[in-house]
């Protein structure tokens, strides 16, 4: 979610108003939206990417699009697709 925090921060901020979380302004309220998610996932121990072995860096992007190109489903243009 922080991650996303620079592009989404409008959409956050409407939802920490529906959670009762509204701060001084958009980008405040926004953050605490992230704060009070974060803190929750901890409470219920939903695990971050580090406790599942995934790299901070880039969180197992470069592993994820390295097995996608090797995966013989992946997304095709229509005019490519192969009869079955």
């Amino acid at each position: 979610m922080r991650f996303n925090l620079p592009v989404c921060a409008d959409r956050y901020a409407q939802i920490a108003t529906a959670f009762g979380l509204a701060e001084k302004n958009e980008e405040l309220s926004a953050e605490r939206l992230v704060d009070e998610v974060h803190a929750m996932s901890r409470r219920i121990n939903i695990p971050r990417f580090i406790d599942l072995g995934i790299d901070p860096p880039d969180h197992g992007a470069g592993r994820l699009l390295d097995d996608s190109q090797r995966d013989p489903r992946r997304i095709v243009k229509k005019e490519e697709n192969l009869p079955v």
